[in-house]
């Protein structure tokens, strides 16, 4: 699913039933009457036992980094009104039609960011920052789908939450809290192990947008922070913690924009890898395994700058490997005598014996077949690269055998 929240397709649903390759409207959840161009619909949640039912929030104030200043969500209104529609909404049939559900929360408020129970669909968590017109914003939560909200109690000074996260294996809750232009302690990275009753703080800074736990391992944590006015915009940016929040590491190497960071997000499935939307800049993805092993990995772009190229798919040097086959092999893209080794010696013994080169951060396989309109088979996989060649040997002793290298990085 996709919510577009400006220019073409603004404010409509669409969905996509074959992974992205066609996409087919769905409804416009909230018609937008006014003139300018943004809509900004959040926190797209569905039932996972229910499909029908899926929630969305509109955030009625947002700090815009070209603004130095909180602005309203959608900037301009016609007739200068401040009503948008802002709040959380709901639907039970498949996106078709929407409709707020808002009980409970206050008259005026922000909502940021939504969260759902992963044991419960009934349970979710909204989160709500400082207006522009500072309306305290706070963290709600609905045990009901939202029939009801209540708030939930947050550590002492703390007046705007601008994400929630609820851990799909612990249940902890993790929040992002601060603000631009309030004081230097009422922001950071808190965590509630029991159901927001208590909370304890993990990372100290005035104003996080983000803040949450790998699923992959949740003693890795992510944090995005924004500038503050208190601490004279100092240290925004990108920060992990590999050891549950004891210690922190700041990363915004490469990526050039630390103070406009959109999400930042740890990989569900691999503990080592973090993902990044910057503010119209790109998409990052970051391996923070060196973190552990001291072993510096390299990136394709970086290597791509160090070797002065250009393009993915081009061949420098005309040896008919491409600059990613390159950079897969670890070789040289602008010297045709550097491309992958390989060398088979048969009948030596124990069997065939098969050389080949290998690079760190690298994984090999190697693959026979006595037949190539058959198949291939594993002679073996897994193979951690060394920056050494690399010695195996087919016992078989085969007549007449074919073999295949494979290499991926780690």
């Amino acid at each position: 699913y996709t919510l577009q929240f400006r220019q073409n397709k603004r404010g409509e649903l669409w969905r996509s039933q074959n992974r992205g390759e066609t996409w087919s409207y769905i409804s416009t959840p909230v018609n937008f009457p006014y003139s300018n161009d943004v809509l900004d619909q959040r926190s797209h949640l569905i039932d996972y036992t229910n499909p029908n039912i899926m929630y969305f929030c509109i955030p009625f104030s947002e700090w815009e980094r070209w603004s130095s200043d909180f602005v309203n969500n959608g900037r301009s209104f016609d007739g200068g009104t401040e009503s948008f529609g802002q709040g959380i909404y709901k639907s039970t049939n498949g996106g078709s039609s929407f409709s707020a559900i808002n009980n409970g929360l206050p008259a005026v408020c922000s909502v940021y960011r939504m969260a759902m129970d992963p044991v419960d669909p009934q349970i979710l968590y909204a989160a709500l920052n400082e207006t522009h017109n500072g309306d305290p914003g706070g963290l709600y939560k609905t045990t009901d789908g939202g029939a009801n909200w209540s708030a939930v109690s947050l550590p002492s000074g703390v007046i705007g939450v601008n994400n929630v996260q609820v851990h799909k294996t612990t249940r902890d809750i993790y929040i992002a809290c601060g603000e631009y232009n309030t004081g230097a302690n009422v922001g950071g990275g808190f965590v509630s192990r029991d159901n927001g009753a208590s909370w304890v703080k993990l990372f100290d800074m005035p104003y996080l947008r983000h803040f949450s736990a790998s699923l992959a391992d949740p003693d890795v944590m992510v944090a995005n922070v924004d500038k503050a006015s208190s601490v004279g915009q100092r240290n925004p940016g990108a920060y992990v913690s590999i050891d549950a929040g004891n210690s922190w590491f700041k990363i915004n190497n490469v990526h050039g924009q630390p103070d406009g960071i959109r999400k930042i997000e740890a990989d569900p499935h691999d503990r080592d890898v973090l993902w990044m939307s910057l503010h119209g800049t790109g998409f990052f993805r970051a391996d923070i395994s060196p973190l552990r092993t001291g072993i510096a990995k390299s990136f394709f772009w970086d290597w791509m700058e160090a070797n002065d190229e250009t393009g993915i798919a081009t061949d420098s040097d005309g040896d008919r490997f491409s600059n990613y086959s390159e950079f897969i092999a670890d070789t040289d893209p602008n010297d045709p005598a550097s491309y992958f080794q390989f060398e088979f010696v048969p009948n030596q013994g124990s069997g065939h014996q098969i050389l080949f080169d290998s690079a760190l951060n690298r994984s090999y396989s190697v693959e026979y077949t006595d037949d190539l309109t058959a198949g291939w088979l594993v002679l073996t996989n897994g193979i951690s690269g060394t920056g050494e060649p690399i010695e195996l040997f087919d016992s078989e002793n085969a007549a007449k055998r074919f073999y295949q290298i494979k290499a991926w990085l780690d």
